[in-house]
């Protein structure tokens, strides 16, 4: 099973500029400067996962040519935090770099299920999934949301750049109809270790159709986007935060640097990428990152959750 690399503290590099990515990167500006296709080069730290990327691609662009998983403490997070055999979702997979390490760290045992409308971002999901044969991931082509109906989604550009639903009065080329479902529902009866969404300002209304999951701190922890594409939405990080305290998650930041969440003030100024913990799960979350057992930590869970 491919897995993250491992170093003599126990800690992958999926974070980190790896020494022997100048070849890579050098092949990268060949590739797309001189034949401008799709190439497929080694992921920087995961052992025995490549990814597919595309000319058109910023995501992997930016991942070859840092020789690193750009955000490096999100990297941290999910190598210390997940274990094989979990159940994970991935809201707004794009072109799949979260959720291949997702399926990396939670192996042929576990599960991920990858949301991802946008039809050109799937195909190219779909892709890198094939092409390392990550079989426990579960690509679902609908758009999460705060109620179950049809939606209209722009699969090309919004005047913002994003793919999303077009506002009201938002010029958007590509509008397409898809399946808008609550996640409470989608993924009902499923316990969930962790979940990402990073849904260009959408990311209130995704947790708005999750309410009846994070009353059971279902999942215990979540990696939010909180960034200015919510103001298209009459939103602010705050706001998000605040609705998450209203439901009992704390929103902190994970540093990988030290190995410990940081509770510190306004943590979307330092990182457009924060952790919301359960109250619930706190210790949960704690011990995992700690590496004690799973037994452990779950019957920990149950206890604290009751």
């Amino acid at each position: 099973m491919p897995k993250p690399n491992a170093t003599k503290h126990g800690q992958g590099t999926g974070g980190r500029r790896d020494r022997g990515g100048f070849g890579r990167r050098a092949a990268w500006q060949l590739w797309h400067s001189r034949l401008g296709r799709a190439v497929d080069l080694p992921f920087p730290g995961l052992d025995g996962i490549s990814v597919r990327c595309f000319p058109d691609c910023a995501a992997t662009g930016r991942l070859m040519r840092d020789g690193a998983f750009p955000d490096r403490h999100t990297a941290a997070f999910l190598r210390h935090y997940l274990r094989p055999g979990d159940a994970v979702a991935d809201i707004g997979a794009n072109v799949g770099l979260v959720t291949m390490q997702m399926a990396a760290l939670v192996g042929f045992g576990g599960r991920v299920d990858a949301f991802e409308p946008s039809s050109q971002m799937r195909r190219r999901l779909t892709e890198n999934l094939q092409l390392n044969r990550l079989v426990q991931v579960a690509v679902q082509p609908r758009m999460a949301g705060r109620e179950t109906r049809q939606a209209r989604f722009a699969d090309a550009t919004t005047k913002s750049g994003r793919r999303r639903p077009p506002l009201p009065v938002e010029l958007a080329t590509g509008v397409i109809g898809v399946d808008c479902v609550r996640l409470d529902e989608a993924l009902a009866g499923r316990r969930c270790s962790l979940m990402r969404i990073d849904v260009a300002g959408q990311e209130v209304a995704v947790l708005e159709g999750t309410v009846r999951m994070l009353r059971e701190a279902n999942p215990p922890a979540l990696l939010i986007a909180l960034d200015d594409a919510l103001a298209d939405y009459g939103l602010s990080p705050e706001a998000a935060i605040e609705w998450l305290d209203e439901h009992d998650y704390e929103v902190a930041l994970y540093n990988a640097d030290q190995h410990r969440i940081d509770y510190g003030a306004a943590p979307w100024l330092r990182s457009r990428t924060v952790i919301a913990l359960a109250r619930a799960a706190r210790n949960f979350v704690s011990r995992r990152l700690a590496g004690f057992d799973d037994d452990k930590i779950a019957d920990g869970l149950h206890h604290h959750a009751d």
